[in-house]
């Protein structure tokens, strides 16, 4: 990537932020553009600075994380949002993917993870840390699908319909994530929704799917 990822820091706790910055800061590829100690200050900051992402923490005082990161994902709908936190509680999971939260890593984290999420969501990925259940994912999802279903006759995100367009191609797990910039896990995670989705049980059906809507051509 030839230019660099603009990236924001949220968390009240300077000694996290410094850590994180002196981190980040030693790969080319990004640039540490601001740091801030509270929530309303994130806020401010995203608007000020328009970064690529914000690695944002869940409590922090003056407004909250999952409060900070609706407001930022509403109003700078380009920028996206990383929860870094200790925080492994459903509750706080599903609020921040409600939010708008393109990705969540806990703190114990290894550093090759965090830079995989930030390429991940800057790819218009997500990437959630594996303290997050698929089940929890999926009920959110669900609650989605619930509100979304039947304003569409296609129920896909672009992220799902390139992972089918991939999967009626031929290709396999491993080849759609080397295409994609994306983990094998992810790829697996995209295939079952899409199952679940669809209500169908095998790859070949996700492919009859795929040709009845015109998703892909026959040769």
């Amino acid at each position: 990537m030839n230019q660099k990822i603009k990236i924001l820091l949220a968390d009240d706790h300077p000694i996290v932020r410094n850590g994180i910055s002196a981190s980040l800061q030693s790969i080319d590829q990004f640039e540490i553009v601001g740091e801030a100690e509270n929530g309303l200050k994130a806020v401010e900051m995203t608007t000020d600075l328009r970064p690529d992402v914000v690695i944002v923490d869940i409590s922090m005082p003056e407004m909250c994380g999952i409060s900070a990161t609706k407001v930022i994902r509403e109003k700078n709908p380009k920028t996206k949002v990383l929860v870094l936190t200790m925080h492994d509680e459903e509750q706080y999971m599903v609020q921040m993917l409600a939010a708008g939260a393109n990705g969540y890593l806990a703190k114990n984290s290894s550093k090759d993870e965090l830079v995989s999420a930030i390429h991940a969501i800057c790819s218009n990925d997500v990437f959630y840390s594996p303290l997050i259940s698929e089940d929890i994912i999926q009920r959110y999802i669900d609650a989605l699908e619930s509100q979304q279903d039947e304003e569409d006759d296609i129920p896909l995100t672009n992220r799902e319909k390139e992972i089918l367009e991939l999967i009626s191609e031929s290709l396999t797990t491993k080849e759609i994530s080397a295409k994609l910039f994306i983990s094998h896990r992810t790829v697996d995670t995209h295939r079952t929704n899409l199952m679940r989705k669809l209500n169908i049980r095998n790859t070949a059906g996700l492919v009859r799917f795929a040709i009845q809507k015109g998703l892909v051509q026959l040769d």
